[in-house]
C-alpha cells in the first residue's frame, strides 16, 4: 500500500478499529486472517484491519489459534467475514 492517501479496503467495515482489540486512534494495518504463509489470499474476505501489536502477535497463527482464549472476539471477527 504505497500510496497512503489511497483508501484502505475494509476500513469502514471495521469502523476504523483494530478487529482484535478494538483500538482506535492508532495506525492500522491490513492483516490476513488466513496468513499468506498458510495459502491465504488477498481477497477482501480474508482481510481485516489490525493495530501493529495485534498484527505482530497474531503473526502466522490461524484466527482460531490466536483467539482461542477470547471466543467472543473470535465470533465478532468472523461475523462480518461471513456476510455477503
Amino acid at each position: 500500500m504505497g500510496d497512503r492517501s489511497a483508501p484502505v479496503p475494509g476500513l469502514a467495515k471495521w469502523e476504523h478499529r483494530c478487529a482484535y482489540c478494538q483500538a482506535t486512534g492508532v495506525a492500522l494495518e491490513i492483516d490476513h486472517v488466513v496468513p499468506q504463509s498458510r495459502r491465504g489470499s488477498d481477497r477482501i474476505a480474508n482481510l481485516v484491519i489490525a493495530c501493529h501489536p495485534c498484527n505482530q502477535c497474531k503473526a502466522d497463527q490461524t484466527l482460531e489459534a490466536f483467539l482461542a482464549d477470547r471466543p467472543e472476539v473470535l465470533a465478532r471477527v468472523q461475523a462480518p467475514r461471513r456476510r455477503p
